[in-house]
């Protein structure tokens, strides 16, 4: 039996390394291991995923990886102040905070880990890998799609191709209201990043994705046409576009991934190819991660079968639910006026946030038990 991970980003990195332990796993990528480990802005990684990645790495210092978000602003409603205490305590109760992660520093860290452990993982990194002809080999090999491709829905179903990535990046010193709102508001076709400077500044990074069929002469001036309703708090992300060079990533391009209809359904498949809600994220990555760890539950202990997954995500499907129940409010919220708009993300923000049982912030009980028996651990 041969074990094939499709992907070396976080997601895939994090199955490799715990399907190491047992068996040689080959990671295959089409980017270099350098733009692997350089690539991608920070970005705001849930209470969940923060508590795999600190269950796997006990011995990773606070600030190795990013920052913790410890508090939000406090905001003025009415005469009242909507301080950060309820949420604060709801965050310590559950014993994680959200993390701003720079994604480079964190991919430098699980790949140096890899390597100094002298874990069975071998890398393939070519841009001409046919990842066809892998999902098509004979039966006794194994593969696992952590790609991060986005679907249009959370099933199996084939996928939209994508002609071009336009990578838009300005700093700013005002810290987006929701991690997630940059790509929420451009809906499927736009990702989001970011990543704490010097001087309380933020890097930011908004990517448009241009569907194949569709022809966009001036994307600049659609991502501004798109944005320029927001708020201000929002559009001032974006001013500095004009000035920006724009990149396009080939490696989305229509030879980049397979079809989704073209894979066996005996395959497992990770990551955001699951989550398309959340995909590009921190609670993408959450999922992503939480996926990872679940299968290696699965595969370990009971022998994964296509079920297990299936039922895996009927168990996420609450937690799915209420967060794209939580993009809708913000969505909705746009039409409100600057201070109306802070004011009722604080109230969501704080009521979606008020209990111990929130989807957002829980673990699924497989992964909470194992973390818990401390059998997911590379220790």
């Amino acid at each position: 039996m041969t074990y094939t991970v499709i992907g070396g980003g976080i997601a895939g990195t994090a199955i490799a390394m715990l399907i190491a332990r047992h068996k040689p796993v080959t990671v295959i990528d089409r980017l270099t291991e350098k733009m692997i480990r350089s690539s991608g802005a920070g970005f705001v990684l849930w209470p969940n995923g923060v508590k795999i990645i600190r269950s796997l790495f006990p011995e990773w210092k606070e600030g190795d990886i990013g920052t913790a978000l410890t508090a939000v602003d406090t905001y003025k409603r009415t005469g009242e102040l909507l301080s950060t205490k309820d949420l604060q305590a709801t965050l310590e109760q559950s014993g994680y905070y959200p993390m701003v992660v720079n994604r480079a520093v964190l991919m430098g860290k699980l790949y140096d880990y890899i390597e100094q452990s002298h874990l069975p993982v071998n890398y393939v990194f070519s841009k001409d890998m046919d990842y066809q002809a892998l999902l098509n080999q004979e039966s006794d090999a194994s593969v696992f799609l952590c790609s991060g491709i986005n679907t249009e829905e959370q099933r199996y179903v084939e996928m939209p191709f994508y002609a071009g990535v336009y990578n838009f990046i300005g700093v700013s010193e005002t810290f987006l209201p929701h991690a997630s709102i940059g790509q929420e508001y451009l809906g499927d076709q736009v990702r989001a990043g970011y990543m704490p400077l010097p001087n309380n500044q933020l890097y930011f990074r908004y990517s448009l994705f241009l569907p194949s069929k569709t022809r966009f002469i001036d994307p600049k001036k659609i991502l501004q046409e798109k944005f320029s309703t927001f708020p201000a708090c929002v559009r001032e992300h974006i001013d500095s576009l004009y000035n920006q060079n724009i990149s396009v990533r080939p490696e989305m391009s229509v030879a980049a991934v397979p079809l989704m209809s073209c894979i066996n359904r005996n395959y497992p498949v990770l990551g955001d190819a699951l989550c398309p809600m959340t995909s590009g994220s921190g609670q993408g990555v959450s999922q992503a991660l939480e996926d990872a760890c679940l299968f290696y539950l699965l595969w370990n202990e009971y022998g994964l079968t296509p079920m297990m997954l299936r039922n895996y995500y009927n168990e996420r499907l609450e937690r799915r639910e209420v967060i794209r129940e939580a993009y809708l409010k913000v969505t909705q919220m746009m039409s409100l006026s600057e201070e109306d708009f802070i004011n009722t993300w604080a109230e969501q923000a704080l009521c979606k946030s008020s209990t111990l049982n929130n989807p957002i912030l829980i673990l699924p009980a497989k992964i909470s038990e194992a973390i818990k028996c401390g059998t997911i651990s590379f220790s």
